[in-house]
């Protein structure tokens, strides 16, 4: 394999942290982004990563030398289908390109190229430095070899990739929605944030859902959530909390306040208009909470197998623990045909 380049689109805290994984490895990474103060949010989030060295800029062109392109921009297919498609002229024909986007499906983002077959998802997850799974999508044009080159990649900077086909929300988001949905749920029935994070950390979660939200965006939780939502709305709701977030830009650790005012330890005063929908407080016993959670997780783990998304129950597993930090000591859930909790 010829010397890796990597080009990213996208400067915020993911592309930032994929820029990281591979400056560890001594990759040279040149990270595109035009955003107002684009050139310092990088280099503020790479200073987050402890690396350095990766050039930026604002000129697609500088990108032409780059073998691998990784898109991490806004989770909007508009957005990212122009991006993709304007690099698209500026690398080589034989330039692997690859989109980190959470939910929407590759086919749907390669309908502008005008070469599908070099063209996959890599999805990685955040925290990049702490989750090494990544997600390898097929959209119905890649080409095997673009899979392989994606594989080869991802495992040189000691990933380890998780060959999926394409859906809205590949497996580990589809994972994830339930869980964060339900938590949505259980906040409008009036259950306290702080209660439902601290059962999901008793239970064995790295983060609970609300702090889950913050850290990834509550913008990214917004648009990921959308695109759920018009691919399975019989089991998607939309919640006016978030929306009700969204529009106050009250964005999560990204804008320094969300749920919380981050460091993440008091609630965000800016953010209360939200209780308008929370019904009276419920002191719900945390062995509901937590069964409340993780069931449609489970659920939504064997609509997955039953798509054929993946081949075995195992890689559901895998999906959850290593993707999403679900307890390993439990993950024996995804592999049983029937939801049996055993605490």
């Amino acid at each position: 394999m010829e010397k890796l380049r990597l080009g990213v689109l996208g400067g915020g805290i993911m592309g930032a942290g994929i820029a990281a994984a591979f400056r560890r490895k001594d990759v040279p990474v040149v990270v595109y982004d035009i955003a107002p103060g684009g050139r310092e949010m990088v280099e503020r989030n790479l200073f987050r990563e402890e690396v350095s060295g990766a050039e930026f800029t604002d000129q697609l062109s500088d990108l032409s030398e780059c073998n691998v392109i990784i898109e991490s921009v806004v989770e909007k297919i508009d957005v990212k289908q122009e991006l993709l498609k304007a690099v698209e002229d500026v690398v080589s024909p034989s330039c692997l390109i690859g989109s980190n986007t959470s939910t929407i499906p590759i086919s749907r983002l390669a309908s502008v190229l005008q070469r599908p077959d070099r063209f996959c998802g890599i999805h990685f997850l955040h925290p990049v430095r702490n989750r090494k799974l990544t997600e390898i999508v097929c959209g119905e044009q890649t080409a095997p070899a673009t899979l392989d080159q994606a594989d080869a990649v991802l495992k040189s900077v000691d990933q380890t990739p998780l060959w999926v086909k394409d859906c809205p929300g590949f497996v580990v988001n589809r994972l994830l929605q339930p869980y964060l949905n339900e938590a949505l749920i259980l906040l409008q029935e009036g259950v306290d944030m702080d209660r439902i994070d601290n059962a999901a950390v008793s239970f064995g979660m790295a983060w609970g859902p609300v702090k889950t939200m913050d850290e990834i965006g509550i913008d990214t939780t917004f648009n990921a959530g959308r695109v759920l939502y018009e691919a399975f709305p019989d089991r998607i709701t939309v919640s006016p909390i978030i929306v009700s977030l969204y529009k106050s830009k009250c964005l999560g650790v990204k804008s320094g306040q969300g749920f919380r005012v981050w460091d993440g330890s008091e609630p965000n005063p800016k953010a209360q208009k939200w209780r308008m929908w929370v019904e009276k407080d419920n002191p719900m016993p945390e062995q509901e909470i937590i069964e409340r959670l993780i069931r449609p997780m489970w659920e939504e783990g064997r609509r997955i197998l039953a798509d054929g998304i993946v081949e075995s129950a195992e890689k559901i597993r895998i999906a959850a623990c290593d993707g999403l930090a679900f307890p390993t000591r439990f993950g024996y859930l995804f592999e049983q045909p029937d939801f049996q909790l055993n605490m």
